[in-house]
């Protein structure tokens, strides 16, 4: 009967009958094509499961034979089957509703402009709407390189644009092009860009706030610039400074790497009153990482949900003791000359080991000679 319960399984019943032995119920199920399954002797009573067809059957079967049959539960699947299909209209209207659903989520439902400021927003969404970028438009008409790359002739003052799709909805994101803060007024110092001490410092233009053999902390004013009447004197030379730079490495003798096998899938998940309906399956990886995006249909109450799932692989990574103590000092020094500009003399370099076992953790200390003066506008008043 094992067969049974599995084609069972999409609705189910179980039922107790009474004035009939078990093995002449399994005859009578099985002259008329009845399936049973799961039979048991109850007291005087047989207890037994079927499916929604073989209830009916069995109906005949208790006015004919003169049995008492009860039934004891039923699954949901099967209440909810048979009152669906008392509800003939409320079905189609149903299978109606995702059909517009899914008709409908071929078109652009909303546009979000970001990043606008000197650009008009009005005036850049009328322009898009040339290319069939508007509400309602067809999405699969959609070519949105082409777009972008018209929209950086179009004006001039877009520094980069991105146009993304999520679901219905389309995100255009844009960075407009910052003019020259000398010649709107500005003044502009030169600060430092690390903590340090100065050793040497050249001023060719402004006012020296330091001067060698001070110590100075990220973003301190080196030599300021200002103003003389109308004319504006911004900060101009070089400062150079002793600067300490400290950073940690890790490593064990077995690290998992995460890697992205590219199979992706989406899930889409309607949303009404805050019951969630989905609409498809959800991929069955073993390790995967999901991205969300929805879209309102109405206001916060009628919602479409989507689902992005990334399949990821992990793999495991095997190092002797002696390769890992190596991998963690490798991993320190990295991250310490990632702190340093390209130009930096190195006059030295500590490496301490924290760890004798795994995981193996290293400690880098670098002192180096470097040009630690950087440009930044200041406003100041007269």
């Amino acid at each position: 009967m094992k067969g049974g319960r599995i084609l069972g399984s999409a609705g189910s019943v179980r039922a107790r009958v009474e004035g009939i032995h078990a093995e002449e119920l399994i005859n009578q199920a099985a002259l008329a094509g009845i399936r049973v399954w799961d039979i048991e002797r109850v007291e005087r009573a047989v207890v037994f499961s079927t499916d929604e067809k073989g209830l009916k059957q069995l109906r005949r079967l208790e006015r004919e034979k003169g049995l008492v049959l009860k039934i004891i539960r039923e699954r949901v699947l099967m209440v909810w089957l048979r009152r669906v299909r008392r509800r003939k209209f409320w079905l189609a209207g149903f299978f109606c509703f995702c059909f517009a659903l899914y008709y409908l989520s071929g078109f652009i439902w909303a546009i979000e402009v970001q990043g606008t400021e000197k650009i008009d927003r009005e005036e850049l969404l009328d322009y898009v709407s040339d290319y069939g970028l508007h509400r309602w438009g067809k999405v699969r008409r959609l070519e949105l390189n082409a777009i972008e790359q018209n929209l950086y002739l179009k004006f001039p003052d877009i520094a980069w644009v991105a146009i993304e799709r999520s679901g219905t909805k389309v995100s255009i994101r844009l960075a407009e092009k910052q003019s020259n803060p000398m010649q709107r007024g500005a003044v502009i110092d030169i600060v430092a860009a690390y903590d340090g001490i100065i050793f040497e410092m050249m001023v060719l233009k402004g006012i020296a706030q330091v001067k060698p053999g001070m110590t100075v902390a990220k973003g301190d004013v080196l030599i300021a610039g200002y103003r003389d009447g109308e004319q504006v004197v911004n900060a101009a030379g070089a400062v150079k400074g002793k600067v300490f730079v400290e950073a940690y490495g890790e490593a064990a003798v077995e690290e998992t790497a995460q890697r992205y096998t590219g199979d992706q899938r989406q899930v889409d998940i309607l949303e009404l009153w805050g019951k969630k309906i989905p609409l498809s399956r959800r991929p069955k990886y073993q390790h995967y990482e999901a991205e969300e995006s929805s879209t309102a249909i109405f206001r916060n109450l009628i919602v479409l949900r989507r689902l992005t799932y990334s399949e990821v692989s992990l793999e495991t990574n095997h190092f002797s003791p002696e390769e890992a103590e190596e991998l963690a000092r490798y991993r320190a020094l990295v991250a310490a000359h990632a702190q340093l500009d390209p130009d930096a003399v190195i006059i030295k370099k500590e490496v301490e080991n924290l760890s004798q076992h795994s995981p193996f953790i290293c400690r880098v200390f670098i002192t180096a000679e470097t040009d630690i003066g950087s440009e930044m506008v200041q406003f100041r008043g007269d």
